[in-house]
């Protein structure tokens, strides 16, 4: 595996702190979105998406993988928003 990104293995406690992450976002957030005008649905996909984005990205680069390298951690946030916004769409609209 020269040169190829290894991925992190993510633990129990990392799954947790994420759900409470999106749990608490989505308690936290789909209130003020729809009081400044937006639809439940969108109220509810930016506040997943958001939610989920903050919290993917503290699990892999602080809690399961301590990430050092620049290209790295910004290899991961690109990740994380796209991987949220497209999962988070997806549960909303689709589902």
């Amino acid at each position: 595996m020269n040169g190829s990104m290894k991925l992190p293995r993510i633990s129990f406690k990392g799954v947790f702190i994420f759900m409470m992450i999106v749990i608490l976002g989505n308690f936290l957030l789909v209130k003020p979105f729809q009081l400044i005008g937006l639809g439940h649905d969108w109220s509810l996909f930016w506040a997943n998406a958001a939610a989920a984005t903050i919290g993917m990205s503290l699990v892999l680069l602080l809690i399961d993988d301590k990430v050092k390298d620049r290209a790295l951690i910004f290899k991961r946030l690109i990740l994380s928003i796209i991987v949220s916004f497209g999962v988070s769409y997806f549960l909303v609209f689709m589902a």
